[in-house]
């Protein structure tokens, strides 16, 4: 079901003829309404109708910041790429949300950089499960040779088998870092930032302290991001 506000979005026109016009039936009711239960029921009406208007404008305020966030995301993370030497090299960056009950994490594909022909371009995964999840559960920076996972016998990271066999196949290394809420630093964490590349983690640095301090600057601004949208 769309919700109301996305719907007040689509429709300014209706919008528009229902404040005035709206309003005065409204008000017509309540002057002869047969009792007070009709009464209460024009007078939400009416409360609904005088609202609609500054109820679309806020909406249409809210939905332009998120945009905006979020071109600032992908432009944000496509900086954090060229950091690391692309289009030299492979890499790729994005960053997992929490799920509504915080037991899932996935990539938001809307700003992940270079993800887009990958099956993983939408992956979701448990909150603990990969390097990501290790960055998640002990909230410092996490990497690891993730060529593992896919060879036989391999550890699985906690990933399930569906979720393993949506993963770049060539990809070989990554790093994590967990994204703090700047208005509550020891409280839940926002997101996981990722940085990954088919390169092994001697060539690319992820193992490298001053390649973490890098992606948590990122992590920084990203935050800054994510509570913008909230």
């Amino acid at each position: 079901m769309q919700r109301l506000s996305d719907w007040l979005q689509e429709h300014p026109t209706f919008v528009a003829i229902l404040a005035p016009g709206g309003s005065a039936l409204c008000a017509l009711g309540v002057r002869y309404a047969p009792n007070g239960a009709v009464i209460t029921l024009f007078l939400v009406l009416l409360a609904f109708c005088a609202s609609a208007p500054s109820l679309a404008a806020r909406v249409n305020r809210l939905q332009q910041g998120r945009r905006a966030a979020e071109d600032c995301m992908k432009r944000l993370l496509q900086a954090c790429a060229h950091s690391f030497g692309y289009p030299g090299v492979h890499v790729r960056v994005n960053v997992m949300k929490f799920s509504a009950n915080r037991q899932r994490r996935k990539v938001h594909a809307a700003t992940a950089f270079n993800m887009e022909k990958d099956p993983d371009c939408d992956l979701e995964i448990d909150a603990t499960a990969g390097v990501s999840g290790q960055a998640a559960v002990n909230r410092r920076p996490s990497f690891g040779d993730i060529s593992l996972p896919l060879q036989a016998g391999g550890p699985d990271w906690g990933l399930r088998d569906a979720e393993k066999a949506r993963v770049r196949q060539s990809l070989k290394s990554i790093l994590s870092v967990p994204v703090f809420n700047p208005a509550e630093p020891a409280g839940a964490l926002f997101a996981t930032l990722q940085i990954d590349s088919d390169l092994p983690l001697a060539d690319i640095g992820f193992d490298q302290e001053q390649k973490w301090r890098v992606v948590e600057r990122f992590a920084d601004v990203v935050s800054l991001l994510l509570e913008t949208d909230r």
